[in-house]
């Protein structure tokens, strides 16, 4: 059945930053395709990455087994990485205000 969603492309579009912020912040867990956004925030609860349809079918099943750790991972990672104060801070120091 997870399978079939993925090849379905449930989960499996790239998505807009706006749309994957958006979700974490509402307590969703996020698994999208692997574009190396690993490098910037974490992945593995909350926000997983795949490269490969195992990989999809694997992180699907994670978050199924445990979706409230997850959901709340997510929110988490919605705060500390795209929040007003993380972002605002790191624009205000790259622009040599902070």
């Amino acid at each position: 059945m997870v399978r079939d969603a993925v090849r379905a492309g449930v989960g499996a579009a790239r998505l807009p930053v706006s749309l994957v912020s958006h979700d974490l912040a509402a307590g969703k867990p996020v698994v999208t395709q692997d574009t190396g956004f690993g490098k910037f925030v974490p992945t593995g609860q909350g926000l997983l990455a795949y490269s490969t349809m195992e990989e999809a079918v694997d992180a699907l099943a994670r978050v199924n087994r445990d979706y409230a750790a997850h959901g709340a991972a997510a929110r988490r990672v919605a705060a500390a990485h795209f929040g007003a104060g993380p972002v605002l801070g790191r624009l205000l120091a790259d622009a040599g205000l902070g």
